[in-house]
């Protein structure tokens, strides 16, 4: 299920994890509170999207490595990179590593949109 809204304009994107990574070690209990703060500094990272001038929607994907994403979409660069800045500066606080949250950010060009010959595998959203 997509909540983007729509607009003529090229979209730009942000993937933000919001499970932690695969390698943690469930059964210890260091893991668990370190996982427990990802968890909780990717769902107010995302809450802080939907709050930002130029946000647009998300979409809510599972990545190839089995990890729950959200890919936030933004009308303009400079909105994403604010939120970006606003995001680095939190997870800093939180001391959560930035390039384990965020996965990667872009441009959604409209050609690229409609010639896509592959879909990422959906699952059910649920509200961060």
């Amino acid at each position: 299920m997509s909540i983007i809204q729509p607009t003529k304009k090229p979209l730009y994107y942000t993937v933000v994890y919001v499970t932690p990574p695969n390698h943690t070690d469930k059964k210890s209990k260091k893991n668990k509170v370190s996982d427990s703060n990802f968890l909780d500094t990717a769902s107010i990272a995302i809450a802080m999207a939907t709050n930002e001038l130029g946000y647009t929607g998300f979409e809510t994907e599972k990545s190839a490595d089995g990890r729950v994403a959200r890919v936030c979409y933004w009308d303009s660069y400079t909105s994403m990179s604010h939120w970006i800045r606003k995001v680095e500066k939190f997870a800093s606080y939180s001391k959560t590593e930035l390039t384990s949250l965020m996965c990667t950010t872009g441009c959604l060009w409209p050609w690229l949109m409609e010639k896509r010959n592959f879909s990422l595998e959906k699952i059910s959203q649920k509200a961060a």
